[in-house]
């Protein structure tokens, strides 16, 4: 009795950095991405502030039209 012939399994494909799905390795850029977006809202919250108080005032100081 002889065997049928059998193909060799290919070969699998080297792991790669860009692979989407890679499991922790997506998690940690979310989690970068997350932590650089706070950080950025946290030093720019107060400019936003300053600027929605000058908005409301119509951009003027009474003390300083005073004085002029």
């Amino acid at each position: 009795m002889t065997l049928p012939p059998q193909t060799p399994t290919p070969p699998v494909p080297p792991e790669t950095h860009m692979a989407l799905g890679s499991g922790t390795h997506d998690a940690a850029v979310a989690i970068m991405v997350i932590a650089v977006l706070c950080t950025v809202g946290m030093l720019l919250w107060p400019l936003v502030r300053a600027l929605a108080r000058r908005l409301e005032s119509g951009g003027r100081n009474a003390q300083l039209e005073g004085e002029l």
